[in-house]
C-alpha cells in the first residue's frame, strides 16, 4: 500500500483522550476522501486492553502499535515534562526510526501529534522530505515552557504548517518564539454531529442529572466534583471514566447514595449518557487545551457546568455553558442557581446548544486541517 500521509502520535486508540477521539475522526475524514495513511503509534499508553491489535489495516489506513506496557506513569510524570519525554520518546523514536528505514517509504505529509511526535517526526523528515505539520492539542505549563522554548527555536523551526487548537495555544507559542507566527494558524475538534445529537426527553426538574465525564485525575477536577455531592442530595450525580482516582470514585458511590458511577463508556456509547443529563460538569482544575467533552455534550444538546480556565471560554459561550471558578463555593453557588432553573428557559437553552454545536463543532472543521495538506 502506498500512502500520502504519515501520522504519528504517542495517543492513539484504543487508548482512551480527547487526543485519540480525534484523530479516530482525522482519519475517518481522511478515508472518506480516499487519501491513504500510515499510523505510527504506541499500544494504549494509559488504558489498560486485554487484547492488542499491533497491526491494523483497511483499504485507505495501516497502523502500526509498538509495544508497550500501559501504567498510570505518564499521568505521575506530567508534572515533570523532563521525566515524560524520557518516559515516552526514546523508545518511540527508535520504533518509528527503524519501521522506516526498513521500508522504502515517501509521503507528501508528515502530520505530527504534540511535541514529543514533533521530535520524532524532526529526524524521520531528514530522509522522508516531506510537508511537515504539527497539531498541538494542550496549553503548556510554566514548567514547560522551558522546553518549549528549547523546540521552538530548534525542531520547530523546520515545521511548514503549526496548528494550534486555540487562539490561546497559538498566543503562547509565538510569544515565546515570534518567528513562527507566519507558520502558525488555528483549528477546532469536531463531532459526529449526527451520531451526538439531541434526542432528550427530560421535560422537568424534579429529578436533575449532573455527570462528570473524563479521566479520573486531579487535575480534571475529580474531587471537586465529588466533595460537592454531598451537599445536593437532591441532584442525581453520575461519573463516567477510569484513571488513577477511581477507588475514590468507588468509595464515594458506596457513601451517596444520589451518585451512580458509570466506570469507562466507550466514546460511541456516550450519547444516551448526554442525553439522559441536564448538565455535564467540566470542572478542570487546569488550563484545558479544549476540552471534547463539551463538544459531544453541546452537540447532544445539553448545557455545560465549566471552569473558565484555558480554552474553555473560546470554545464556549454563556449560550450553552454557566461558568465557574475553579473551587468550592462557585461550584456550590450554581448548583444551587441550577436548581431554580425554568424548565422552558432549559428546554431553550438546549435547543440553542444544539445550534451552537452545528455552527461550530461539526466535520466541516477537518478542512481547517485539510487545507495545510499537500
Amino acid at each position: 500500500m502506498e500512502f500520502k500521509n504519515l501520522i504519528i502520535s504517542p495517543f492513539f486508540s484504543p487508548n482512551i483522550g480527547g487526543v485519540e477521539s480525534h484523530l479516530d475522526d482525522l482519519i475517518e475524514e481522511l478515508s472518506k476522501i480516499n487519501e491513504k495513511c500510515l499510523v505510527l503509534t504506541l499500544a494504549p499508553v494509559t488504558t489498560n486492553i486485554n487484547q492488542i491489535i499491533f497491526e491494523e489495516n483497511n483499504n485507505t489506513i495501516k497502523i502500526i502499535r509498538f509495544p508497550w506496557k500501559s501504567s498510570n506513569l505518564y499521568h505521575f510524570f506530567e508534572k515533570f515534562p523532563l521525566f515524560n519525554f524520557l518516559y515516552i520518546v526514546p523508545y518511540f523514536f527508535f520504533r518509528s526510526i527503524s519501521f522506516i528505514l526498513k521500508k522504502n517509504f515517501s509521503f507528501k505529509n508528515i502530520h505530527c501529534h504534540g511535541f514529543m511526535a514533533a521530535f520524532i517526526g524532526y529526524f524521520l523528515n531528514i530522509k522522508l522530505k516531506a510537508n511537515l505539520i504539527l497539531s498541538t492539542h494542550a496549553l503548556y505549563t510554566d514548567k514547560q515552557n522551558f522546553y518549549l522554548k528549547i523546540m521552538s527555536h530548534t525542531i520547530l523551526r523546520k515545521f511548514n504548517k503549526i496548528l494550534c487548537l486555540s487562539k490561546s495555544s497559538k498566543l503562547q507559542l509565538e510569544s515565546i518564539n515570534p518567528n513562527l507566527i507566519q507558520k502558525i494558524h488555528i483549528y477546532r475538534y469536531w463531532v459526529d454531529t449526527n451520531y451526538f445529537k439531541n434526542n432528550s426527553k427530560l421535560n422537568s426538574f424534579k429529578n436533575i442529572t449532573v455527570t462528570f465525564i473524563g479521566r479520573l485525575i486531579e487535575k480534571k477536577g475529580i474531587y471537586l466534583f465529588l466533595n460537592i455531592i454531598d451537599h445536593f442530595p437532591n441532584i442525581n450525580f453520575q461519573i463516567v471514566g477510569n484513571g488513577p482516582e477511581e477507588s475514590s470514585v468507588k468509595k464515594a458511590e458506596k457513601k451517596f447514595k444520589n451518585l451512580t458511577y458509570h466506570g469507562f463508556i466507550p466514546n460511541r456509547q456516550l450519547n444516551k449518557i448526554y442525553n439522559s443529563s441536564h448538565f455535564i460538569c467540566f470542572p478542570s482544575l487546569y488550563p484545558e487545551g479544549f476540552g471534547r467533552v463539551m463538544l459531544e455534550s453541546v452537540s447532544s444538546g445539553t448545557p455545560i457546568i465549566a471552569t473558565q480556565l484555558g480554552s474553555i471560554r473560546e470554545a464556549v459561550n454563556e449560550d450553552v455553558a454557566l461558568f465557574i471558578e475553579p473551587n468550592f463555593q462557585s461550584l456550590y453557588n450554581t448548583l444551587t442557581r441550577v436548581t431554580s432553573i425554568n424548565i422552558k428557559n432549559y428546554i431553550c437553552m438546549r435547543k440553542t446548544c444544539r445550534k451552537f454545536a452545528l455552527n461550530n463543532f461539526s466535520p466541516k472543521n477537518f478542512q481547517m486541517i485539510h487545507n495545510h495538506y499537500i
